[in-house]
């Protein structure tokens, strides 16, 4: 039997008696814990049968039923019924091939899946391909970001231009005077951060529903690590942009600038 999870990877414990339900299929036979339901077994006595369901569990790939198998036993009168069998293998991998190759000699056994081999399907067909979008993502991201905030530096390097050549004058070194407007970004990236979370969290719910399946789900896992990586860019992006402001600063005429214009 697999071991049901939840969000956080920890085994989620199975009932002495009744059904441990997938959210997913809950929802699509609208039934919650509590409820009583009725099912027809594919194989040996096929007669009408009725469980209760005790809780629901997380599940993210097909809908899924789980039951102790001693509690299974007495609900369909057999004993030790089972169509499937999962094996802990340990050992290289030459070990766990000779195991297979032997498996697979076997009449009995009429198919074999290994664990490892899912996972590496499941990474190469979805994980692999949502990592180089959230790439792509992250760098047009970051890319409208540098933008916005070298766009908004330099605007204000441009209209400050007496102000800040009076500074130069009494003294003021560039990067003291770069410092200042590097301060001034850093204020509007850090509220622009800060306000924008909450409204990703709320985009990613969405993105996390759109992708949802009866077959395929995705958890929503948030944690303050994340946010701490995107207020992490978010500076990242902004001295970069500010590298190109302070090279501004070393090469402006501020003797001009403070020239009275007649």
């Amino acid at each position: 039997m697999t071991v049901p999870r939840d969000k956080q990877g920890r085994r989620v414990p199975l009932p002495e008696s009744g059904l441990l339900m997938s959210r997913t299929l809950a929802r699509i036979l609208h039934v919650k814990p509590g409820d009583v339901v009725a099912f027809r077994p594919v194989k040996g006595d096929r007669a009408r049968r009725t469980a209760r369901v005790e809780a629901l569990v997380d599940g993210y790939l097909g809908t899924v039923v789980y039951a102790d198998l001693r509690y299974l036993n007495r609900l369909l009168g057999e004993e030790d019924a089972v169509s499937r069998i999962q094996l802990g293998l340990s050992g290289d991998d030459a070990s766990r091939e000779a195991v297979y190759r032997r498996l697979k000699q076997t009449a009995a056994v009429e198919g074999l899946s290994a664990r490892a081999d899912m996972i590496d399907n499941l990474y190469s067909t979805v994980l692999k391909n949502l990592w180089a979008f959230l790439s792509i993502e992250i760098l047009f991201g970051g890319m409208l970001f540098f933008g916005n905030i070298l766009n908004s530096s330099m605007v204000s390097l441009a209209e400050r231009q007496r102000e800040l050549a009076t500074l130069r004058v009494l003294g003021y070194g560039p990067w003291e005077i770069g410092s200042l407007l590097l301060r001034e970004s850093m204020i509007v990236t850090l509220l622009g951060t800060v306000i924008g979370l909450p409204l990703g969290y709320v985009l990613t719910i969405y993105a996390v529903h759109s992708y949802q399946t009866e077959m395929f789900r995705m958890p929503l896992v948030f944690s303050a690590w994340t946010s701490l990586q995107t207020i992490l860019w978010a500076v990242v992006f902004t001295l970069l942009a500010h590298a190109i402001v302070q090279r501004s600063v070393h090469r402006f005429d501020w003797f001009e600038a403070v020239k009275t214009r007649e």
